[in-house]
């Protein structure tokens, strides 16, 4: 416990409940752009999947499973973390949460690591890549923006299992 500026003695949240709004909010964060372009903007598209390339999220289906599919994804994310959070996530059972943590840690793992591989390979010259700027902001954007981000995702699901694992144990 952490006495409070007043003397009453404050309870540090448990690692599973701070991994778990973690979770929320990388989730929410993580949706606010697929949202966005969901709904027609094109800011930071470019960067993403390069100026030549726009023109495929016009297509209906990749707007239907790439965007608002990732979305839902994270809107469910956002809700698995608050179950591990809350007290009411404690009518679901653990083994549920703890395999959906470690499924997704594990998903979100290779993702973030692959592409952290993949576009430091790129950047180092050891992977081939056509000397064209916008496939070449595709790159530094994975490298510096989205495996990082699937890295610390699958962080905070790591986190979240450690959580419920020692929460288990406590009881």
């Amino acid at each position: 416990m952490v006495e409070a500026s007043i003397g009453a003695p404050v309870e540090r949240p448990s690692l599973a409940t701070a991994a778990g709004y973690g979770i929320s909010a990388w989730a929410l964060l993580f949706a606010l752009p697929h949202v966005y372009w969901g709904l027609g903007g094109r800011a930071g598209l470019s960067g993403t999947v390069g100026a030549a390339n726009l023109h495929l999220f016009d297509d209906p289906w990749v707007q239907a499973i790439g965007l608002w599919g990732v979305a839902l994804l994270c809107a469910i994310a956002a809700l698995y973390g608050l179950a591990v959070a809350r007290p009411w996530g404690r009518v679901v059972p653990r083994w549920l949460l703890l395999g959906d943590a470690l499924a997704a840690c594990a998903l979100l793992g290779l993702r973030g690591a692959s592409g952290v591989l993949v576009a430091g390979l790129a950047q180092l010259g050891l992977v081939a890549v056509p000397d064209d700027p916008d496939i070449w902001q595709v790159v530094h954007s994975s490298l510096l923006l989205w495996s990082p981000g699937f890295l610390a995702g699958a962080a905070l699901f790591a986190a979240a299992a450690w959580g419920l694992r020692r929460r288990e144990a406590g009881r």
